[in-house]
């Protein structure tokens, strides 16, 4: 199947949902899973540039009571996409180790993620600043040729 060709049947789908903040909450599945968390959300405002991230985050408290001798693992996943490529992080939970290292790595991310906001706010208000700068004075370099042009004597004719 032609890549292209997938993602405009993909980008298709999901315009059936909700588009007022590009959030879609995935139903469970006929297993009837529960979730903390199953969440896909476009990250564009324009559907027609389908990066998206998904969360998952498996409630497996009642599979935790159903066997005592076994314990379950949830499915438990972030997947970030531009509009060309993917990367999913998993989180394991199996053992103490596993579940304290899927923490660090959230909180690492989440960490970084905010850094980056700020960063990026500051760059763009810098950017806007600058333009409402220049365009100042481009509007007093136009009116200060323009006055001098308005005091130039007229040629006589």
């Amino acid at each position: 199947m032609n890549f292209i060709f997938f993602i405009d049947r993909l980008r298709d789908f999901f315009r059936q949902f909700d588009e007022s903040d590009n959030t879609i909450y995935l139903e469970e599945n006929s297993m009837n899973k529960k979730y903390h968390i199953r969440k896909r959300m476009f990250l564009n405002d324009n559907l027609d540039m389908p990066a998206y991230i998904v969360a998952i985050v498996e409630d497996t408290r009642e599979l935790q009571n159903s066997n005592k001798d076994e314990f379950h693992y949830g499915e438990v996943s972030l997947t970030l996409s531009d509009c060309y490529r993917q990367i999913s992080y998993d989180f394991c939970l199996y053992d103490e180790e596993s579940r304290n290292n899927s923490l660090n790595k959230i909180k690492r991310l989440a960490e970084t993620f905010k850094e980056f906001h700020d960063a990026l706010e500051k760059e763009i208000e810098m950017i806007e600043n600058l333009k409402g700068k220049k365009q100042n004075r481009q509007t007093l370099n136009t009116n200060w040729s323009a006055s001098i042009f308005a005091c130039t004597p007229k040629p006589r004719g």
